[in-house]
């Protein structure tokens, strides 16, 4: 995208032409075409970011138009302008390909505002082009075929799990509830390339004993109610992967059984005196921060160090915003399947509602966000109402409260803002659109941002690198 996205207005009517040209002068080059005959034409001789299209055109209809821009150009928004604002027409252009509509005489504002949301649209389907690339040069990205993900962060840690797959090394998976734990799991059992199965365990809330019965089975007769032996998890996981999730929850003397079958590969069954031993691989995975429970002394030093052989931390939602738009889409398409539905569109207006909430339960709340929508989906439009509800919701559960520190020095206005941009960047790992998004603001403003920072580091070098005049 250039610097200056660029807008193709279809409108015949020259104070329409004007009045829209006005409003959009600022921030967008605009491209005017009165003959939609030309349009071909026009397409291929400019690098178009959004199409604004009048339905009401002479020699061709809008509505024509409109379905052949959807199959011909599927990268490129088109905003339709219409002078009906009924709910059917609407539902109407969504079903043939339309990205948003207006209704005429156009509001100035809620015109910046859906070519904004356009722009932002077209910047992610660029970014999945990135996505693209960057899955090639995986050496299996099929293992990584369940992820929908534009994030170069995420794409750095399948790069390490494909690195440590083939690894006999236990790995320790940290990171909040619902950013995709045992999905990445999978994807180490995939690439280690073992023989035996994949055994997922949720061990939180496990007393002793059960965890040993659920582990390493048990013997007839150990208990009430063993009427024959029993063989548990290890024994199924047999030369594969044992992944146990929210392993900080475990009781200090299962650690203790769990730290002798990584070291020694050895384990008893329940009621049994001879030892038996394992080949599996260990994946664990935490929600909690465990150097904390070991200050408190609930967890152990050396099960600690022992399960990091690798550590994967996978980040939450919020610090990736450049998957929200790919996930929105993602889940639509899972959820219209699963519900035997048609292809469905999700509204514009709830890339704006995601962008801006935090998801404290990320990748699986917004999954079951996006499904709800879905359900309750008409005429191949994705309902807002479950959108909706997040302006209602503070969105801070289970989030540290916003807090600002300062030093004895106020910080300039200038220093601030620097500061802002740092940490947006540092947040979408200097992906300057992401980093714009999460700052509410467009990425040519960003852009603009960053050239004036240089500009002025610039400016500070020449200038101290001049001499100074003599003092007599």
């Amino acid at each position: 995208m250039s610097n200056h996205p660029v807008i193709l207005l279809i409108e015949d009517d020259p104070i329409a032409l004007r009045v829209m040209t006005a409003i959009l002068r600022n921030g967008y080059q605009v491209v005017p075409l009165a003959d939609p005959r030309q349009l071909s034409q026009t397409l291929a001789s400019h690098e178009i970011d959004v199409v604004l299209l009048d339905l009401n055109l002479p020699h061709v209809s809008g509505e024509s138009l409109l379905p052949m821009l959807a199959h011909d150009h599927p990268e490129l928004p088109v905003i339709v302008v219409t002078g009906t604002g009924d709910a059917t027409t609407a539902v109407r252009l969504v079903k043939q390909g339309a990205f948003d509509y207006l209704v005429k005489p156009v509001d100035p504002k809620a015109l910046q505002a859906a070519v904004s949301r356009a722009v932002q649209f077209r910047t992610a389907n660029q970014e999945m082009g990135d996505e693209t690339t960057l899955r090639e040069s995986l050496e299996q990205p099929e293992i990584f075929a369940r992820f929908a993900t534009a994030s170069r962060t995420m794409f750095r840690i399948f790069q390490y799990v494909e690195a440590v797959g083939q690894s006999v090394n236990p790995v320790l998976i940290t990171g909040e509830t619902g950013t995709g734990k045992e999905l990445i799991a999978h994807a180490i059992h995939a690439s280690s390339k073992r023989k035996g199965e994949f055994v997922a365990c949720n061990i939180g809330g496990l007393d002793d004993a059960l965890f040993s019965d659920t582990l390493f089975g048990h013997k007839k007769g150990s208990f009430t109610g063993a009427t024959g032996d029993r063989g548990g998890l290890v024994e199924r996981a047999g030369g594969g992967t044992l992944f146990l999730d929210e392993v900080g929850d475990l009781p200090i003397a299962s650690q203790v059984k769990l730290l002798r079958l990584l070291q020694e590969g050895e384990y008893m069954p329940v009621g049994s005196d001879e030892i038996e031993r394992s080949d599996i691989r260990v994946i664990a995975a935490t929600s909690l921060d465990l150097e904390a429970r070991i200050t408190d002394g609930r967890f152990r030093r050396d099960l600690y160090y022992r399960l990091c052989g690798h550590r994967i931390h996978l980040p939450p939602l919020r610090e990736r915003p450049e998957d929200i738009p790919v996930l929105l889409a993602h889940f639509a398409e899972l959820s219209a399947k699963a519900l035997s539905l048609g292809s469905v569109k999700i509204p514009p207006a709830a890339l704006d509602l995601t962008s801006t909430y935090p998801f404290p339960g990320n990748v699986r709340e917004l999954q079951a966000l996006v499904h709800d929508a879905v359900s309750r989906s008409r005429l191949g439009t994705v309902s807002m109402e479950p959108f909706r509800r997040l302006n209602a919701q503070t969105g801070t559960a289970g989030l540290p409260p916003p807090m600002l520190s300062f030093p004895a020095r106020l910080p300039t206005i200038e220093e601030a803002v620097d500061q802002l941009v740092n940490e947006a960047l540092r947040r979408t790992s200097s992906n300057q659109a992401a980093a714009a998004r999460l700052l509410n603001i467009t990425r040519q403003a960003m852009s603009q941002r960053l050239k004036n920072r240089k500009a002025r580091q610039q400016a500070r070098q020449v200038a101290d690198e001049s001499p100074e005049s003599e003092v007599n």
